[in-house]
C-alpha cells in the first residue's frame, strides 16, 4: 500500500519503524522521536543524509537530531510537572505541546492529529506480536538480535520478552491476539484518546483499537475523495522558536544553575544553611527528578545535595557549550 500510494499520500514514521521501511526502499517524508537515551541512536542506521524531516521531543537524544541532514521541529510532551517545562512554556508559548502518551507510536498519531485535516492511515501498530519477534524485519531490534545470534544463543532477547506475562486479547474480527500488559495498555490508551477522531483507519491487523480497519480498495476512495481539500503539509514554520526567545532562556537557566552552584559552595564553606541550597533547587527539579530515592526526597541531605550540584554543575557545561556553537 505504502509503495503503491507513495505520491500520494506523506508517510511519517516512528523512529522505530524507520529502518524497516528503509530497508525496503521507502524514505518517509518525517520521522518522529521521544527516546532520551542513546541507544535511539540505532534506529537511524542507514539514514545518513536522507533529508528526512525530523519532529522531536524536547528530551530527545541530541545524537539523533542531525542524522539525516533533514529540518528538526520539536514538541514537548507534559511527561512530569517540572518547573523548567513550565519555563519553556512561558518562554517558548509556539512549542507544539501533547499529552505524555509514553509511546512514539501514539505519540506520532497525535502529532499527525495536530498538523493534519485529512485521513490518517496505521500501519503496523498493532500492539500484539508473535513470541519473541517484538519489532519488525530491518528495525534496530531485529538488526540486533540477527547480530547477536551464536550457537549457545540461538535467540537474543527470547529470555527478556518472554519475562512479560503473555495475554491472549481480542483482535479485529474473530481474531484473537497474542500480546502482553504494556502493550495491552497502550492500545487502551489508544482506543480512549484517538477511537473518536474520525479520521484514523488502520492498514494491518493487531489489538481492536475502535478505529476502522480498511483495505487497499477502500483506503483508496479514501485518498481520492481527500485529493481535492486542503492538501496537509507537515511544515515546520508554525513550530519556529524565536531565537531571541532561545538564547535568554538558556541564559536564565544558567543564572538558576550558577545560583544553586554558588549557594552549595557557600554552604560547603561554612557561610550558609543547607536551606539555602535547598531553595535555590526549588526551581531545578529536572536535575533530581530522576533520582533512585524514595519520596519523600531527602533534600535536606549532604549526600542529596552533592549529586544535585553535581548534575548542575554537568548541565551548566552543557548550556554553555550549546550557547558557544
Amino acid at each position: 500500500f505504502i509503495t503503491e500510494h507513495r505520491d500520494s499520500v506523506e508517510i511519517w514514521s516512528a523512529d522505530t519503524a524507520l529502518g524497516t521501511l528503509l530497508s525496503k526502499g521507502i524514505t518517509p517524508d518525517m520521522v518522529s522521536i521521544l527516546e532520551t537515551q542513546s541507544w535511539n541512536h540505532l534506529d537511524f542506521h542507514d539514514s545518513h543524509d536522507t533529508g528526512i524531516a525530523i519532529m522531536a521531543d524536547i528530551t530527545s537524544y541530541p545524537g539523533s537530531l542531525n542524522m539525516t541532514g533533514g529540518i528538526v521541529s520539536f514538541y514537548s510532551s507534559a511527561f512530569a510537572k517540572l518547573s523548567l517545562l513550565k519555563r519553556l512554556e512561558i518562554a517558548c508559548p509556539e512549542l507544539q505541546r501533547i499529552p505524555a502518551l509514553g509511546s512514539v507510536g501514539l505519540s506520532t498519531v497525535q502529532l499527525a492529529l495536530n498538523r493534519s485535516e485529512g485521513p490518517i492511515f496505521l500501519a503496523g501498530l498493532d500492539f500484539a506480536y508473535s513470541p519473541g519477534k517484538t519489532h519488525a524485519r530491518g528495525s534496530s531490534i531485529h538488526r540486533w538480535q540477527m547480530s547477536n545470534i551464536i550457537r549457545t544463543n540461538p535467540t537474543p532477547g527470547w529470555t527478556d520478552t518472554m519475562r512479560r506475562p503473555r495475554l491472549k486479547a481480542k483482535g479485529y474480527g474473530q481474531q484473537e491476539c497474542s500480546t502482553d500488559m504494556i502493550l495491552k495498555g497502550y492500545a487502551e490508551l489508544f482506543r480512549d484518546r484517538f477511537s473518536a477522531s474520525g479520521r484514523l483507519y488502520l492498514l494491518t491487523g493487531g489489538l481492536d483499537i475502535g478505529v476502522p480497519i480498511t483495505d487497499s480498495l477502500e483506503a483508496r476512495r479514501i485518498i481520492q475523495e481527500h485529493r481535492a481539500a486542503k492538501n496537509d503539509s507537515p511544515g515546520t514554520e508554525s513550530d519556529a522558536v524565536d531565537s531571541r526567545a532561545m538564547s535568554s532562556f538558556l541564559e536564565h537557566e544558567i543564572m538558576l544553575l550558577s545560583r544553586s552552584i554558588h549557594a552549595w559552595e557557600s554552604y560547603s564553606d561554612g557561610n550558609e544553611d543547607a536551606s539555602m541550597v535547598v531553595q535555590a533547587l526549588e526551581a531545578l527539579d529536572h536535575v533530581y527528578c530522576d533520582f533512585p530515592d524514595e519520596p519523600p526526597l531527602p533534600k535536606a541531605d549532604d549526600g542529596f545535595l552533592f549529586r544535585a550540584i553535581r548534575r548542575c554543575r554537568e548541565l551548566r557545561r552543557y548550556i554553555e557549550r550549546v550557547c558557544e556553537q
